[in-house]
C-alpha cells in the first residue's frame, strides 16, 4: 500500500485523508458512476481514460452520471488508487473499511467488487 497517494487522492477530491479509496494493483478498474463526483487517480502511472478521453493522475476531476473510467495496468508503480468526493460506502470493521476476503470482513459485504455490485 502506498499511503501518501491515498491520502493525495482523498485532498483532491476534499476528503478526509483516511477516507476509504479503492486501492488496485496491476491493472485498474472500469466504473460507471451513477452519481455526479469529483475524482482524482492516484498512486502508479496508468493509461486512464474518461469516456474514452485521456485523464492525467493526481488532479481532481469532475465526473457525470453514466461517466465510464476506465483505467488501464499500471505501467509504472504497484498500487493505484481511485478517491472519489464523499467517499465510498462501506461498512467499518475494526475502525478500517479495508476488505479482507479470506475472512468476508469490510468493504462491500466482504466481497471482492464485481461487475454490477453497485
Amino acid at each position: 500500500m502506498d499511503q501518501w497517494s491515498a491520502i493525495q487522492g482523498n485532498l483532491l477530491v476534499n476528503n478526509v485523508e483516511n477516507e476509504a479509496v479503492l486501492e488496485y494493483s496491476i491493472l485498474g478498474p472500469t466504473v460507471t458512476f451513477s452519481t455526479p463526483a469529483v475524482i482524482a487517480v492516484t498512486g502508479g502511472v496508468v493509461n486512464a481514460k474518461l469516456n474514452g478521453t485521456q485523464i492525467h493522475e493526481n488532479q481532481a476531476i469532475e465526473v457525470n452520471s453514466e461517466d465510464v473510467l476506465e483505467i488501464g495496468p499500471l505501467t509504472q508503480g504497484r498500487y493505484g488508487y481511485l478517491a472519489v468526493s464523499g467517499g465510498l460506502q462501506v461498512d467499518s470493521i475494526l475502525a478500517s473499511k479495508a476488505t479482507s476476503l479470506r475472512y468476508g470482513l469490510g468493504g462491500f459485504k466482504g466481497r471482492a467488487l464485481k461487475r454490477g455490485i453497485f
